[in-house]
């Protein structure tokens, strides 16, 4: 599943904590 190459576990884990900021 590479439709997202850019998307790395880092990128998922800045995503996430903006998540929870935003909660």
């Amino acid at each position: 599943m590479n439709f997202l190459p850019f998307f790395s576990i880092e990128t998922w884990i800045i995503l996430l904590i903006f998540v929870v900021l935003l909660i």
